[in-house]
């Protein structure tokens, strides 16, 4: 996918820095075993930068485009996840893997990492004028 158009869609990739102190805050206001006894779903996976640095019990990643999961499977990120395709916010629940729904089903805590939405100040899309008031 062309640079300019994932850009467009808001995309953003965590630098490793970040999300080795996002564990640490995570692992402070959870204690250490959060890692082992929660769902740790990251729903805008991208490439699996928010969570490269750890090992998940429970780890779903879920992204947009095929070409990301194909990455993350080339570079070996999170081997244990579950990774598949999905449009977090369009997509129906009934199209989650089995492996998530069960989970889901047994009332299993959720933590989702996902990276906010941001804009530029002074974007060049229309509706991100005013942003920075």
């Amino acid at each position: 996918m062309a640079k300019n158009k994932k850009v467009f869609q808001g995309e953003f990739y965590t630098p490793e820095s970040l999300s080795i102190e996002s564990n640490k805050i995570i692992d402070n206001e959870f204690g250490e075993n959060w890692r082992d006894e929660n769902i740790v779903w990251d729903c805008a996976a991208g490439r699996g930068s928010l969570t490269k640095n750890g090992v998940y019990k429970n780890l779903f990643q879920s992204t947009l485009d095929q070409v990301d999961l194909d990455a993350m499977i080339d570079d070996g990120i999170n081997t244990e996840a579950v990774k598949f395709r999905f449009d977090f916010l369009n997509d129906s629940l009934d199209e989650l893997p089995k492996e998530l729904l069960e989970q889901l089903n047994n009332k299993k805590d959720v933590l989702f990492f996902i990276n906010p939405p941001y804009a530029r100040a002074k974007g060049r899309i229309d509706n991100t004028n005013g942003v920075a008031k």
